[in-house]
């Protein structure tokens, strides 16, 4: 997980997922109010663990006929890969 680059504290994990899923908001440390945004890297990061393997997932099996099972795993994969999203991303000091 992310800390903070002025005091060292470390974000929760629930802080980064809301930052995540509401347009990459910045964070702010609740220790000594310094805010972090999202590198590209991470914006990456978080798209290739949500979104490219659903997309790959429906382009694979578009052609089969049983879509409510594409479709649950297709919502399967967006979940495990955005939960697992706040771990991987990264965050930097705003300038």
């Amino acid at each position: 997980m992310k800390k903070c680059e002025n005091c060292g504290k470390q974000f929760k994990w629930k802080t980064i997922f809301t930052s995540l899923w509401r347009n990459y908001r910045p964070i702010e440390c609740s220790e000594c109010d310094t805010v972090h945004k999202i590198t590209p890297l991470g914006r990456m990061t978080f798209v290739s663990m949500t979104m490219f393997p659903v997309v790959l997932l429906g382009s694979y099996f578009s052609n089969k006929p049983n879509y409510a099972l594409i479709l649950a795993g297709a919502i399967l994969i967006l979940l495990i890969g955005s939960m697992l999203a706040p771990f991987a991303v990264r965050y930097r000091k705003a300038m």
